[in-house]
């Protein structure tokens, strides 16, 4: 009698079929397994290769940036690789020490950020030294003023000074009397002299006019040549006594009579020899006195093109010479260039009593 129909032999034959389904299922389940390993394996290989490819593009961006792609920015001479608004002051250049070619980092009105190549006459070498990463800031030059109020017939003049807050001077030295500083500004970028500067600061900032201006630093008597060709002549200036500075300004261009007041025509000093930023001109204005009407300020050409009225406090002092003379001494105008024109004006008052 068979018994391959018996329900044992189904249940056997069932048992045996599973057992082989689930092998064959499992070998399909690590196949896949294998399959979709792989898979991630070749998708974190590309990630990989992406992200390396990225990192080099990057460091190569940033290699060629102070080449290729800043002077491709810089091409165009009113255009910074960062801009704040328009830079429209000096721009300094020395001759055959500076090459073509400089690049603007950074701008805003008041000044620019360069990367200029400049040629160095080594005193180790006889080739000369090329620097291709010499950072330069152009920045508006400056005037500073030592003004000198009139008194009663016969008496010393008081020198009027400021008390005021600065942002590079800290909280605990801005209060008198441990900071003084000197009426100043930026010469505007608009054909503005130095003097007509100095002018306009006293009227803007002290409400003053002054009868007698002195430059500090120099004298254009000293100045009849440009000192460069061994020439004796005027250098052509033969129609009011105009004269070039050493940042090259020419006092002449149409100024003849903003001239005429200054007893001596001084001569700027350079901020930083190494980076720049701009000249500053000191002056030493005497016989000032209020303004009487608002006729006189046809005298002085109010520019507001960059500067402008300061936003910092200030307060008014008047000192003695004596006064004026200790405070110099000990050192309470902070800012080198406050320092350096009061000293220039205090030399210039006691060798001319």
């Amino acid at each position: 009698m068979s018994t391959s129909g018996t329900p044992l032999t189904i249940t056997l034959l069932n048992m045996n079929f599973r057992a082989k389904f689930e092998r064959i299922s499992s070998k399909s389940d690590i196949g896949k397994q294998i399959k979709n390993g792989n898979k991630l394996k070749l998708i974190r290989s590309k990630m990989v290769s992406i992200l390396l490819a990225a990192i080099v593009s990057f460091l190569f961006g940033y290699l060629c940036a102070s080449s290729s792609i800043i002077s491709w920015l810089s091409s165009s001479s009113s255009q910074c690789l960062v801009s704040y608004g328009t830079y429209k002051g000096p721009e300094y250049s020395n001759g055959q020490h500076t090459l073509p070619g400089s690049d603007c980092l950074i701008e805003s009105p008041w000044m620019a950020v360069r990367r200029h190549s400049v040629v160095i006459d080594s005193n180790t070498s006889s080739t000369p030294t090329v620097i291709n990463d010499w950072l330069w800031i152009d920045y508006h030059d400056r005037v500073n003023i030592v003004v000198g109020m009139q008194t009663s017939s016969g008496s010393p003049q008081v020198i009027r000074v400021l008390n005021q807050t600065k942002y590079a001077i800290p909280e605990r030295f801005q209060k008198y009397p441990q900071n003084l500083a000197l009426v100043g500004g930026i010469i505007e970028p608009n054909g503005e002299t130095p003097l007509e500067a100095a002018k306009r600061e006293v009227l803007e900032e002290l409400e003053l006019v002054c009868d007698t201006w002195i430059g500090l630093g120099g004298s254009s008597d000293d100045d009849d040549d440009d000192g460069d060709d061994g020439d004796d002549s005027d250098d052509g200036d033969d129609d009011g006594g105009g004269w070039r500075d050493r940042s090259g300004r020419d006092w002449n261009q149409n100024k003849d009579a903003a001239l005429a007041s200054v007893k001596v025509g001084g001569q700027p000093f350079r901020t930083d020899v190494n980076r720049g930023i701009g000249w500053v001109y000191p002056f030493l204005a005497l016989d000032c006195h209020d303004v009487i009407n608002d006729s006189v300020k046809d005298f002085v050409s109010i520019a507001t093109q960059v500067g402008e009225e300061d936003l910092e406090h200030q307060d008014t002092v008047d000192l003695s010479i004596e006064d004026f003379a200790i405070s110099v001494k000990d050192g309470l105008f902070v800012e080198v260039q406050w320092s350096m024109s009061a000293s220039l004006a205090l030399l210039y008052i006691q060798t001319n009593d």
